[in-house]
C-alpha cells in the first residue's frame, strides 16, 4: 500500500518525478538495490557490488542514530534553504523536519533505483511530516544541468548543501558531474547578475540615444545579397592573430572573403595595415570607444561599422566612417519603435558575452557559405590574452596574476592542453551551441594552438586560401547606400515616441501614488488596523497592475531596473500565498521603496532623452 500511495501522491504533486523512477520498476538491475535489517531492527539499504561485496547506504547497526549524529555537524538558520544530495531511505530527511520544522528543503537523488525502494518502504506524506519543494530524481546525464539551472534560478538565498556521505563513493562519476554542473550554472548565474547590474540602465538609454543614428543607416540584414552563399573571415584579436597577418593580408588583396573584424582585433589589422571590408562592435559601456581608438586618431574614415543598436552612444558619436546597424534583443524599445515601410519584420540577433557570438549569428542569418575563424583562441598563448598590437592602458595583453590562478585547463585544436579562463570557456560554450544550431553553416577555425571548438573543423589558413577561396566574391562598395533610403517609417517612429512621452508623464503620476501607498501601509502596520491595511493592499495592487502595462514602464524603466524587478516579482508570487497581512505589509516595506525610488530617478533621466527625439525624427525626415 505504501508503493501504491506513494505513486498517486507523485503522480499528482510530482509526475515528473514518477516519469523516472517507473521504467526501473521492471529492471534487472534493480535487484542489485536491497532492503535488510539493521542490528536495532530499522530497514538498511544495500547495493550489491562486483564480488558480492556490500555497500551499505546506512548504518548496520542503527541507521536512524547515524542520521541525529551526521545532522549535528550541520549549523542550519531558519532563513536558509537546505539541499540535500542522497535521500536512501529517508533518515536523514526525517531527523532534520523534525529538528527544523520550518526551514525550507530540497532533495536530490541520483540513483531512481534507491528512490525506488524508499518509496516503496517508506510512506512520503507520514515520514516526512512536512514535504520539501522540490524532488528532482536523475535519470540521464542531461537532467543533471537542467534541474541544476532549475533551482539555482529559484534560489537566490543562502542554500546550505548536504550531501550523504555514502553517495560520493558509491556514484563518484555522477556525483563529480552534479558538483561541476552546479558550478557552471552558478558561475553563469553570477556572470548574469553582474552582466545585467552594469548594464540594464545602459542598454536602454543606449538604444534610445542611438535611435536617430540606427533609423539613418541600414540595417545590415538588408544587406544579404552581399553575402550570401559567400565565405566571410570572422577575425577576433586572440595571441594567434599574430601568426596570420599575411594571410589575411593576400585574402583582403584578392578580395577572397568578406573580412568582419571584431572587438580589438581591428587594433592589430590596422597596425599592420589591413583595412577589414567590415568591423561590428556592441559593448553598451562608455569605454567601448576604446577599442577603435586607433581608427579615430588616424582620422581613418572608410571602414565601416556595423554597430549593435545598444551600443555605447559615445561610440557612435566619435566614429567616422560609414554606419550600419544590427537590432540586439536587450533594445526593448526597437520592436515597439522600429517599422518597415515594405512591411518586413525586424530581426533581433541575441546578447551574448563576445562580439564574435554575436557576429557568428549575423553572419549566419547572412546566408554566408562559411564562417572562418581566426584568431579565435578562447585560450590563452605563450600567457598573453591578446594579438601583438592590441594594448589597453587599463591591463596588459599577458595574464594577471589572478587571470593565472583562475586558470583551467582544456583540449586544443591538436589534442592537446592549453590554459583558458572561466569567461573564455563560457564564450566557447555559447559559440558551440550556435554552431550546433546552424546545421547549414560550415564553421572551420584556423586558430593555431586554440582551444578545440566543437562544431567546427580545424584547418590551417594558408590550407584554406589554397583549397576554398580560389575566386574574389568582395564587392568593396557593399556597404554604400544607393538606394538613400533605410527603409524604416520615420512617421510612424515619431508618432509612438510621442506615445511614450505622454506615458511617461502618467508613470509618474503612479509612481508617486506607490509611493504614498507605501507609505499609507507603513502607517496602518503601526497602527494594528488591519481592516485599513486590506483596503490599501486593494489600492496597491491596482495601481501596480495598472503600472505593468504602461509603454514607458513596460519598454524603458522596468528593462532599467530588471535585477531588482525579479525580486519584486519574486516577493509578489510569495505574497500570493501569505496569510498574516501585517507579515505581508512588513514585506513590502522593506522592498517596495527603493524600487519605486529607482524607477522615479530613472525616469527623470528618461524624460529628458525622449523629449529631444522627436525634433531629431523630424530633421531625419526633413522637416525644419
Amino acid at each position: 500500500m505504501r508503493l501504491i500511495d506513494n505513486i498517486s501522491f507523485l503522480k499528482k504533486h510530482f509526475p515528473v518525478v514518477w516519469e523516472k523512477v517507473k521504467p526501473v520498476e521492471n529492471s534487472l538491475e534493480l535487484q542489485s538495490y536491497q532492503i535488510e535489517k539493521a542490528k536495532n531492527h530499522d530497514l538498511t539499504l544495500y547495493l550489491q557490488a562486483e564480488g558480492y561485496r556490500r555497500l551499505y547506504i546506512h548504518s548496520k547497526y542503527n541507521p536512524r542514530n547515524e542520521a541525529e549524529k551526521f545532522l549535528e555537524q550541520y549549523k542550519i538558520e531558519e532563513n536558509q534553504h537546505v539541499f540535500f544530495y542522497g535521500v536512501g531511505l529517508g533518515y536523514y530527511l526525517e531527523e532534520f523536519v523534525r529538528k527544523y520544522p520550518h526551514v525550507s528543503y530540497s532533495i536530490y537523488e541520483p540513483s531512481p533505483f534507491i528512490f525506488y525502494r524508499y518509496i516503496s518502504e517508506k510512506n512520503l506524506r507520514n515520514d516526512l511530516v512536512r514535504l520539501p519543494d522540490n524532488i528532482y530524481v536523475e535519470g540521464t546525464d542531461s537532467d543533471v544541468l537542467r534541474y541544476a539551472s532549475h533551482f539555482v534560478n529559484q534560489y537566490q538565498g543562502d542554500v546550505q548543501f548536504i550531501f550523504h556521505p555514502a553517495y560520493e563513493k558509491m556514484f563518484p562519476d555522477q556525483y563529480r558531474n552534479f558538483i561541476e554542473a552546479f558550478r557552471s550554472v552558478i558561475r553563469e548565474k553570477k556572470s548574469y547578475y553582474h552582466t545585467n547590474l552594469a548594464f540594464e540602465k545602459r542598454w536602454t538609454i543606449n538604444s534610445l540615444m542611438n535611435l536617430p543614428v540606427t533609423l539613418s543607416t541600414a540595417n545590415i540584414l538588408r544587406k544579404k545579397i552581399f553575402f550570401q552563399y559567400k565565405p566571410a573571415i570572422l577575425v577576433s584579436a586572440g595571441p594567434s592573430l599574430t601568426e596570420e597577418i599575411e594571410n589575411l593580408r593576400y585574402v583582403k588583396e584578392k578580395g577572397l572573403a568578406y573580412i568582419f573584424s571584431v572587438g580589438s582585433a581591428i587594433n592589430s589589422l590596422i597596425e599592420h595595415g589591413i583595412y577589414p571590408d567590415a568591423l561590428c562592435s556592441y559593448d553598451p559601456s562608455v569605454r567601448n570607444v576604446n577599442v577603435f581608438q586607433k581608427i579615430i586618431d588616424q582620422n581613418i574614415d572608410n571602414i565601416p561599422l556595423i554597430f549593435g543598436s545598444t551600443i555605447g552612444y559615445e561610440s557612435l558619436e566619435q566614429y567616422l566612417g560609414p554606419k550600419l546597424h544590427m537590432l540586439i534583443n536587450q533594445d526593448k524599445t526597437a520592436s515597439y519603435l522600429l517599422k518597415y515601410e515594405d512591411g518586413q519584420k525586424a530581426i533581433f540577433l541575441n546578447d551574448a558575452p563576445s562580439i564574435a557570438v554575436v557576429t557568428l549569428q549575423l553572419l549566419h542569418k547572412l546566408g554566408c557559405s562559411q564562417v572562418i575563424l581566426v584568431g579565435q583562441n578562447f585560450a590563452y598563448k605563450n600567457n598573453r590574452m591578446y594579438a601583438n598590437g592590441v594594448e589597453y592602458e587599463n591591463r596588459p595583453s599577458t595574464w594577471t596574476e589572478e587571470e593565472e590562478k583562475n586558470a583551467i585547463l582544456v583540449e586544443d585544436v591538436y589534442g592537446n592542453q592549453v590554459y583558458s579562463s572561466p569567461l573564455f570557456n563560457r564564450m566557447r560554450h555559447q559559440m558551440e551551441m550556435y554552431i550546433e544550431a546552424y546545421k547549414d553553416l560550415e564553421v572551420i577555425n584556423t586558430t593555431k594552438g586554440g582551444a578545440k571548438i566543437k562544431g567546427t573543423v580545424f584547418m590551417p589558413l594558408s590550407e584554406v586560401i589554397k583549397t576554398k577561396l580560389t575566386v574574389p566574391v568582395v564587392d568593396p562598395e557593399w556597404f554604400t547606400n544607393r538606394e538613400k533610403k533605410t527603409g524604416y517609417d520615420l512617421v510612424h517612429a515619431e508618432r509612438r515616441l510621442q506615445h511614450l512621452i505622454q506615458n511617461a508623464a502618467e508613470l509618474k503620476k503612479m509612481l508617486l501614488d506607490l509611493k504614498n501607498l507605501v507609505s499609507k501601509i507603513a502607517q496602518q502596520v503601526d497602527a494594528g488596523d488591519e481592516s485599513k491595511l486590506l483596503l490599501l493592499f486593494t489600492d496597491f495592487d491596482r495601481t501596480f497592475n495598472t503600472m505593468q502595462k504602461n509603454k514607458c514602464y513596460d519598454l524603458i524603466i522596468k528593462p532599467m531596473n530588471r535585477v531588482r524587478f525579479e525580486m519584486i516579482a519574486k516577493l509578489l508570487a510569495e505574497l500570493r500565498f501569505e496569510q498574516n497581512n501585517f507579515l505581508k505589509a512588513r514585506r513590502v516595506q522593506e522592498q517596495f521603496p527603493q524600487f519605486i525610488t529607482e524607477c522615479i530617478a530613472d525616469l527623470v533621466v528618461i524624460e529628458k532623452v525622449l523629449g529631444k527625439l522627436p525634433e531629431k525624427i523630424k530633421r531625419l525626415q526633413g522637416v525644419s
